[in-house]
């Protein structure tokens, strides 16, 4: 009896052990395992694998106006948790200032004179045609730009918590058609469908759950809805989507990248670039690169 009661004393320590190591886990909020949830997070999100030649899928979500050292270091906690098991750049500069021509380096490579300005299109900003949302689609892709706030497809004017400044598709004037043609229905939050994804998602979430008006906790809860079901989605679990979350501006620029493929825990110290990532996208996704040369595959495994 005596032993019969220390093993059931020892079981109930490890028990208690167990709870309180998930309980204090920065990955507490991923769904765990079993159970009924139709979606749930591996327990591995980066494994290192072989990277796919060409991926189905890549979702781009850029926050704002914050340093690395102001969200990364544990201040958003969901994301550090991401940054701490995937891979992130610690040299990571803006392209230029205010937010509008970081945008337009993602979306073309270079700035195209549409530095000094935050005005709503055209505003003296009409980088050239093709963007990358065009050489999606010309390659038989699908691309979206996912607008947080915006009342219409493609909106061009910023109004409440939207601001045309975070969204580049629409400074392409001779993409305007495409642009709206390609637009997903309007909203802030909860529009990424997991199970049909587009070619290339670029999100740019409202002037509160981007950070731009708002804490970082609240862009870090935002960020956790977004991307929970994506990261727990079967195509992701297979290797054929990839996560990136970028801020904008404030150098060095808090960033996350994600993918089975992505070696666990590195660190990137070289410096990185609106043009780089913009490069890595292409090549991620089988394309030319539009502005100069060299890309983040090698380095993070992507």
């Amino acid at each position: 009896m005596f032993r019969q009661r220390r093993w059931w004393m020892a079981m109930g320590l490890l028990g208690a052990i167990a709870i309180i190591s998930v309980w204090s886990s920065p990955l507490r909020g991923y769904p765990n395992r079993g159970g009924p949830t139709a979606e749930r997070i591996p327990t591995r999100l980066c494994k290192g694998v072989a990277a796919p030649v060409r991926y189905d899928h890549v979702v781009v979500v850029v926050m704002e106006n914050k340093v690395w050292s102001g969200v990364l270091n544990g201040q958003g906690p969901w994301l550090t948790a991401l940054k701490d098991e995937c891979s992130t750049a610690t040299n990571y500069a803006q392209a230029g200032s205010p937010s509008r021509p970081n945008y337009i380096a993602l979306a073309a490579g270079a700035t195209y004179g549409c530095e000094g300005s935050n005005s709503d299109p055209p505003g003296g900003c009409t980088p050239p045609s093709p963007s990358v949302f065009k050489q999606v689609i010309d390659a038989g892709g699908s691309a979206k730009n996912y607008l947080g706030g915006a009342q219409s497809a493609c909106d061009l004017t910023s109004g409440g918590r939207y601001a045309v400044k975070h969204a580049p598709w629409p400074y392409f004037t001779d993409e305007r058609a495409l642009c709206n043609a390609n637009a997903p229905a309007v909203g802030s939050s909860g529009f990424l469908d997991a199970k049909h994804l587009p070619t290339l998602a670029f999100v740019s979430p409202d002037l509160c759950d981007d950070t731009h008006d708002c804490s970082v906790a609240t862009g870090d809860d935002y960020l956790k809805t977004l991307l929970t079901p994506i990261l727990a989605s079967s195509t992701y679990r297979a290797g054929k989507t990839a996560v990136i979350v970028v801020y904008d501006e404030f150098t060095p620029l808090p960033n996350v990248l994600l993918s089975k493929s992505v070696r666990p825990g590195t660190t990137i110290t070289t410096p990185v670039t609106h043009n780089l990532l913009l490069h890595t996208v292409e090549s991620m996704l089988g394309l030319p690169w539009l502005v100069g040369t060299g890309d983040l595959r090698d380095a993070s495994g992507l």
